[in-house]
């Protein structure tokens, strides 16, 4: 799921840069499967990895963060 949020997001900003304000910041048309030289699914690996280590380094920070929260002194504030 995350790699296609990251494709249609790519997509969406590649069309807005390129048709729009006439910026042509990443062409991928000379990649064999590509989509109006937006995205290629060339890079699928690439962003599935990464999702996959967002997701558990955002695991990791939520799980650390709940540990120090909750051994806070009661009635603690974090200024």
């Amino acid at each position: 799921m995350y790699t296609g949020v990251i494709f249609l997001v790519e997509y969406i900003s590649g069309i807005l840069f390129h048709k729009v304000m006439g910026l042509n910041i990443w062409d991928y048309s000379q990649y064999k499967y590509n989509l109006h030289g937006q995205v290629t699914l060339e890079f699928v690996p690439v962003w599935y990895t990464l999702s996959l280590t967002i997701e558990k380094l955002y695991e990791w920070i939520d799980k650390a963060s709940w540990t120090i929260l909750t051994k806070c002194p009661e009635g603690y504030i974090p200024e």
